[in-house]
């Protein structure tokens, strides 16, 4: 998780994502290459339209966590459903897509109906972009980094920002000072990956067809075809998340070569610490800062709160 920007708004609304859109776009320049970001979020209250109007061509990502929680809501509710959701999210491939998507309508006519205008491209892997090289389906990322939030979200505003402020410059030299000590090409959690695909791949027969294809068949007889000079699987798997799977893998050891060298050079240390390069630069306080001349800003106007306010998760949007 690397955080990119953050806003204090004042509350849901288009007009708010519509403001922050705007800045991100200036700072990140989305609009010029718009294919190459993906969004994720819990369908917020006026980001939808958001991206619709002015992010058409964008990847946008509904967290199936949230995706489920209203499915649920709308009267689709147990364990078979549930399971069967979940199964359409994970799949690769439209067949399998399509394969657990009649499933649910076996267990309930009208459970498909209610997808018709939630398109897969924003909820399930089948139909994500490879560019990416990420297959995640819901917005852990964001749950995490608000866990930190929750004991500043009821300061001052100033305070909140300026603990948010130095939480990040601490947290970013952490991670620079973890990675310094590591000293393997690929990072660690994609290690670990890589492993558990490993261990699959030991049930798995890979047949070589020429120098670059092979056909790899699972425990399961189901075949598969593996291109490892294009990086490819029919599984599609590879290509999501740029970890080889278990039938690459397979087909790999046929040609007596390393997997390692075959992980996408996003998760290389090499890569990682270029990312973390940059740092928030420490301050001095107020009274030290030159004098513009310029009026301060007003107070934002005040809205008086319900006794016995609980505190809220702050809603966020990864990329």
């Amino acid at each position: 998780m690397y955080p990119i920007a953050f806003a204090i708004v004042e509350g849901e609304q288009k007009k708010s994502w519509s403001w922050f859109r705007t800045l991100l776009d200036e700072d990140l320049g989305i609009s010029q290459n718009p294919s190459a970001w993906t969004f994720i979020s819990n369908k917020q209250k006026g980001l939808i339209p958001v991206f619709d109007e002015t992010m058409p061509y964008v990847a946008h990502r509904f967290c199936v966590r949230h995706l489920h929680n209203n499915f649920k809501t709308e009267g689709f509710g147990g364990q078979a459903l549930k399971d069967v959701l979940w199964k359409a999210a994970r799949a690769t491939t439209e067949a399998e897509f399509s394969k657990h998507m009649e499933e649910m309508g076996k267990l309930n006519p009208k459970a498909p109906e209610w997808f018709i205008n939630k398109p897969p491209i924003h909820w399930s892997r089948a139909f994500f972009s490879p560019f990416s090289k990420c297959d995640v389906l819901f917005n852990n990322l964001c749950e995490s980094f608000n866990s930190v939030l929750l004991p500043v979200r009821d300061k001052h505003i100033w305070t909140m920002i300026e603990s948010i402020r130095i939480y990040m410059m601490s947290r970013l030299q952490k991670n620079r000072d973890k990675m310094m000590k590591y000293c393997q090409r690929i990072c660690p959690k994609n290690i670990l990956k890589l492993e558990q695909n490993k261990a699959k791949a030991a049930e798995c027969i890979a047949t070589k067809s020429d120098q670059f294809h092979y056909q790899t068949e699972d425990i399961y007889r189901r075949l598969f075809s593996v291109d490892l000079k294009e990086k490819t699987c029919s599984c599609r798997r590879w290509e999501l998340t740029g970890i080889p799977c278990s039938h690459a893998i397979a087909a790999i050891w046929v040609k007596k070569d390393e997997p390692k060298m075959y992980v996408h050079k996003c998760y290389t240390v090499e890569q990682y610490m270029k990312s973390y390069n940059p740092s928030i630069l420490p301050i001095v306080s107020s009274d030290q800062w030159p004098k513009t001349g310029i009026e301060p800003p007003l107070p934002p106007i005040y809205k008086a709160q319900p006794e016995k306010a609980e505190k809220r998760s702050v809603d966020h949007v990864e990329t």
